[in-house]
């Protein structure tokens, strides 16, 4: 079923869809999502969940934008941050739509400067363990 949900929002509604997650134990499975739009519906209309508990939980923004705003932080301003001499290791989409973490050698010294490039949604600089 999660599978189809994930199908469903990467296809036909990326502007609203994050990611789901499930517990088997409790048949208890949720849905993160920007609220508003079509989706809530089309996945109770087209996704059997018979015996499953769905739960809507309202995310900022789709996962696209988070996965693009890693991309900008990694890739897009790379040369940005090599002329600051931070090395950015790596930057993780959170899995509860809350935004990204970034990680770098240099985080004590450049939280502040990726935080004031990019705003709240970095949600964590943290250095590479």
């Amino acid at each position: 079923m999660q599978a189809d949900i994930r199908r469903l929002g990467a296809t036909a509604h990326p502007d609203q869809y994050f990611g789901t997650c499930g517990d088997l134990l409790t048949g208890e499975v949720w849905v993160l999502r920007v609220p508003g739009g079509g989706f809530d519906q089309a996945v109770l209309d087209g996704v059997p969940h018979f015996g499953v508990t769905l739960h809507f939980q309202d995310v900022a923004a789709p996962r696209e934008h988070f996965v693009e705003l890693a991309t900008r932080i990694t890739e897009t301003d790379r040369d940005y941050w090599a002329a600051k001499g931070v090395t950015i290791r790596e930057v993780r989409v959170a899995e509860d739509g809350t935004g990204v973490s970034v990680s770098t050698d240099q985080a004590d010294a450049a939280r502040a400067d990726i935080l004031a490039r990019y705003g709240a949604e970095v949600i964590e600089v943290r250095p590479v363990r």
